[in-house]
């Protein structure tokens, strides 16, 4: 009995051997996965797998050279530091599909609320909780399944003996030593690479120059010229006619590049013109480069108006609590009332306090009775009309500084609302007959190129919308000046796209003629070679083109300007 016993436990030991290696192997397979994986679209490709990560040598020998607790402990943090990596990269991933733009969480971790916020409104809160919930349970899977990795990796002194296990290790680190001195001695292909500790480093270092930028930052808000102009004459040469400042969610260069979407959105910016035209209106166009793309509006704004580049959320958030003069501060200072209709943002609104407009007309104030469109809040021609109907027509004693956001153009594109009767907006519920026409969004994104025609289709609605308002509502004495935001996602325009948007001012020809120096094209399409300003060069620029700049010497405090 005892020999049959002692026979059996041989025999169970070279299977035991096996299977640690096994597992070992699955385990480093693993590993080196989690260390290849890439953060960008471009590189999701076969191709990708033959990268060789020079940190596995470093991380096997610390799973099989330590002592027993030791290797238990290195098993889990570097199973936890993979999975964290890994998710990091999902994030980047993520990020770069649908903002164009990488993701740091040491700085952009903000940007998980406001995708929170806008799939809440395209999928309603159920769906999104379950998506988190689902994303949750795969993050602790992950997790867990690296740790596993490790831990038989870390294991395999135990199973298969120490020195067996130190000349496996040996021998996969000499392979990968040699694979890259061939790569910097000889020239050789052989991909290897740190590309997670490069990654790693790269987000900590971003995370410092961060931190400088913010200082250099806050001494440019500080020193702006125009904080010193008391605000007489400053528009002097619009003499005191309205002026509207309208921002187009996601109307890009992309529209005007691509003949999928100008075959829909080009007939209806003709409109535009035509109706500009109708008015004995002149149009003038060019390009803006923004500092966003894909969304984050609220940057493309702040950078026009504040005369700062706003390109990040902490700038946003710097320039909010400064006494930079944006537009709205200017056109107050020269007797302008201000307004902002903003459809999309709910109160309290954080840059409502910093802007001081006169009038804020966001989603509950706008008083739109009609249902959403999904994100949407409410069409753009509701907003429009709200426009004329409480801010442009009313009597008044001084002229008009507005500031309106259009948002129908904002994904996920569906349901998209139809142009009606602008004498039978009334409250808005007419609109009701089109918020539940077309796919779900959850159905429409399944199909790419169904995305990129509703994309055309939105666009080419904005585009509708604004030509009825000149030609139905706006007076021939506004100056107009018609702004796209933002280009849309990388999943619309391709990888390569600039991020240039659309420019046009449509105003009295008198008025127009005061930006001869600009070069900006006649009518209402910008030519090729049309100039691209920034979009912080704008304030500037309108001051210039309108108004003189303080008299030298002559130092005014600016106080912050309050409701009436």
């Amino acid at each position: 009995m005892t020999a049959h016993r002692s026979t059996s436990a041989a025999e169970s030991r070279p299977a035991r051997s096996r299977g640690a290696w096994i597992a070992a192997a699955l385990g480093l397979i693993a590993l080196d996965l989690a260390l290849i994986a890439p953060n960008a679209p471009y590189a999701l490709t076969w191709d990708a797998l033959r990268m060789i990560p020079l940190e596995l040598p470093a991380l096997l020998l610390a799973l099989v050279a330590l002592p027993p607790r030791g290797r238990l402990w290195a098993a889990r943090l570097i199973g936890g530091a993979m999975a964290l990596m890994l998710l990091v990269k999902a994030g980047d991933l993520a990020s770069r599909l649908v903002f164009g733009l990488r993701f740091n969480p040491l700085v952009d971790w903000h940007r998980l609320y406001h995708a929170w916020t806008f799939f809440e409104g395209a999928a309603g809160p159920v769906a999104v909780v379950a998506t988190l919930a689902g994303a949750l349970a795969a993050a602790l899977a992950l997790i867990w399944a690296l740790m596993r990795a490790a831990g038989a990796v870390a294991v395999l002194p135990d199973r298969a003996g120490r020195r067996a296990a130190l000349v496996a290790v040996g021998a996969v680190s000499v392979a990968i030593g040699a694979a890259d001195a061939a790569r910097r001695t000889v020239g050789w292909d052989t991909r290897t690479a740190a590309f997670t500790t490069k990654l790693a480093w790269g987000h900590v270092a971003t995370a410092r120059e961060v931190s400088r930028d913010l200082e250099r930052f806050r001494a440019d808000l500080n020193g702006d010229a125009l904080a010193q102009h008391t605000g007489k004459d400053l528009f002097a040469r619009l003499q005191e006619r309205d002026v509207v400042l309208v921002f187009a969610e996601s109307y890009g260069r992309t529209v005007y590049a691509r003949e999928r979407y100008w075959s829909r959105v080009g007939p209806q910016v003709a409109r535009l013109g035509a109706a500009a035209k109708a008015k004995g209106m002149a149009v003038r166009s060019a390009w803006l480069e923004s500092p966003t793309v894909g969304g984050r509006t609220w940057l493309a704004h702040a950078s026009l108006v504040s005369g700062a580049w706003i390109d990040r959320q902490r700038r946003h958030d710097e320039l909010l609590r400064s006494e930079r003069v944006s537009l709205a501060h200017l056109f107050a200072r020269a007797g302008w009332r201000t307004a902002a209709v903003v459809p999309s943002s709910q109160p309290p609104w954080p840059a409502a306090r910093y802007f001081a407009y006169d009038t804020v007309l966001d989603a509950p104030a706008l008083n739109y009775a009609g249902k959403p469109f999904n994100w949407v809040t409410m069409p753009d021609q509701f907003t429009l009309e709200a426009l004329h109907e409480r801010v442009l027509a009313p009597e008044r004693e001084r002229p008009v500084f507005a500031e309106v956001a259009l948002i129908s153009s904002h994904a996920p594109w569906t349901p998209i609302p139809e142009p009606v009767s602008w004498d039978a907006i009334g409250d808005g519920e007419i609109f009701n007959q089109f918020a539940e026409r077309g796919p779900a969004p959850t159905e429409l994104w399944q199909d790419t190129n169904r995305v990129r025609t509703k994309y055309g289709e939105a666009v080419a609605y904005v585009m509708r919308t604004l030509a009825g308002f000149v030609r139905e509502r706006l007076s021939e004495d506004t100056v107009l000046l018609v702004v796209g935001d933002h280009q849309p996602a990388p999943i619309i325009t391709g990888d390569a796209a600039t991020r240039h948007v659309p420019v046009h001012l449509i105003a009295p020809p008198e008025v127009a003629a005061a930006t001869r120096d600009w070069g900006w094209s006649h009518g209402v399409v910008p030519a090729g070679d049309a100039p691209v300003w920034r979009m912080d060069s704008v304030r500037g620029r309108l001051v210039d083109a309108f108004g003189p700049r303080a008299p030298k010497g002559e130092a005014v405090t600016w106080r912050r300007p309050t409701r009436e």
